[in-house]
């Protein structure tokens, strides 16, 4: 048995021994253990004091006792359809490759192959599960590829609770992930102890609640996009209160990385392409009169970050009532509906998304002798 002696989530020595002794006996191995369990107070992690080694472990796994079952029950339909509901608000499933990692006899892939048309990839160490996942049609062992496809989901439900180097094993389906691919998990909810907590069980080395999982996803270079409590009562893997999350790859520095300063220089250099956008737009338009809406935040950074202020701006319209008669930079703001007091030959839109094409219809039919140029034109269609 291995000493823990630093949190195996955030590596933090600031973990202290609990009370919690429990006695354990394991069926496929003949033998009674005992176990301890610590607390990281960092990161409120619960773990076992002492790792009996990934061989045993392994061999555990192999010859698990475990009762495996090919059909699915009435209760199992309920909460796959929960599972893949999360997935599917943010990664649509269908037609997308995924592998179930610990995918037991293959009943959650048989539900996402019929329900989404998924091509299903398996990961699963009993001997007597993959006996099972090999005799379904379609099915792929994806431990045997050779060459090994990127993967658009990778599942793991109540898995990473019986894991003990997390943090590597988050790294590998980061590794396995094509760019904007998605990790789902599910694992027993430690954010509440009480009654609703799974009980300490052997192979549970790892209790997690939504801080330190979102941590760790965080640590290893993922951005989590959803996370969840929920109780399914009569469920079969557990029913307690579980924490589902679905994290991407952030495209950002993992926790503790100093690259995430050229993350950020990267990003600078991004929103700097607007206003030099902005600028080649106006080089080709100098001379015209301006009108600029609306009288925004972002308005305002771009003009004072921008040729804007070198321009022939005649005014900033805004339908803000609070707004009508302050200035900017010398610049009054007045009400849209006076746009044909001004009739400037050009009318720039400064926004993205939200009011844009309202704003741009209203123009376009205010002052049909101004061009009506959006932000949006210049980044995107201008030359």
């Amino acid at each position: 048995m291995k000493t823990i002696e630093h949190c195996p989530l955030c590596d933090s020595a600031n973990i202290v021994a609990t009370d919690v002794h429990r006695s354990f006996f394991l069926l496929n191995r003949k033998e009674c253990v005992e176990v301890a369990y610590s607390t990281c107070l960092d990161c409120q992690f619960i773990f076992q004091s002492e790792y009996i080694g990934d061989a045993e472990l392994a061999d555990y796994y192999e010859n698990s006792p475990c009762l495996r079952r090919k059909e699915i029950t009435d209760i199992e339909a309920v909460v796959f359809n929960k599972q893949s509901d999360f997935i599917n608000r943010d990664q649509q499933l269908f037609g997308k490759k995924v592998l179930e990692i610990g995918a037991d006899t293959g009943q959650f892939l048989m539900h996402l192959k019929h329900s989404f048309n998924c091509d299903v990839y398996f990961d699963e160490m009993s001997v007597s599960a993959k006996e099972i996942m090999n005799s379904r049609e379609g099915f792929v062992d994806y431990a045997l590829l050779k060459d090994k496809p990127k993967l658009d989901v990778v599942v793991a439900r109540h898995v990473l609770e019986h894991i003990f180097d997390v943090n590597g094993f988050i790294r590998y389906l980061f590794s396995i992930l094509s760019d904007q691919g998605r990790v789902f998990v599910e694992v027993p909810d430690w954010s509440f102890l009480d009654d609703k907590n799974d009980p300490y069980m052997f192979e549970h080395l790892n209790q997690f609640n939504s801080y330190n999982l979102g941590l760790l996803f965080k640590r290893c270079g993922f951005v989590v996009e959803q996370i969840e409590m929920d109780i399914v009562d009569g469920s079969r893997s557990t029913p307690n209160r579980v924490l589902r999350l679905l994290a991407r790859k952030s495209g950002v520095a993992a926790l503790g990385d100093h690259r995430l300063l050229e993350n950020i220089a990267a990003h600078n250099r991004l929103q700097k392409q607007v206003a030099n956008k902005l600028n080649t737009f106006l080089q080709r338009h100098h001379g015209k009169s301006i009108g600029i809406s609306p009288a925004s935040h972002y308005t305002f950074e771009l003009f004072l970050n921008s040729d804007l202020k070198d321009q022939q701006v005649l005014c900033l319209f805004d339908n803000d009532k609070k707004k009508e008669g302050e200035s900017f930079m010398g610049k009054q703001i007045v009400a849209s509906k006076r746009v044909d007091e001004y009739q400037p030959e050009l009318i720039l839109v400064l926004t993205i998304g939200g009011y844009m094409n309202e704003i741009r219809h209203f123009f376009e039919q205010a002052s049909p002798e101004s061009d009506v140029v959006t932000l949006e034109d210049i980044l995107y269609q201008e030359e």
